[in-house]
């Protein structure tokens, strides 16, 4: 093997080595985000659940007569 030869195979074993880390390190960024985008996703749903619920009890208080709304106050 001549040294250029030599010197290419070790540069391809090195870069190959940086490149699987590269990819592992990319691959849990991935997953990180993904992490976040579900609890990002579950934050939202509960306020849409929380917002709906309150909707409900006005819905409900005022179809029961539930008295009137002081605006002035």
């Amino acid at each position: 093997m001549s040294v250029g030869l030599t010197s290419a195979a070790v540069n391809l074993q090195n870069v190959e080595a940086a490149s699987q880390l590269q990819m592992a390190v990319a691959a849990r960024m991935l997953e990180t985000a993904n992490v976040q985008g579900e609890a990002v996703v579950s934050l939202v749903e509960s306020a849409a659940e929380m917002m709906e619920y309150a909707a409900a009890q006005v819905a409900s208080a005022s179809a029961d007569g539930g008295g009137h709304l002081d605006c002035i106050a």
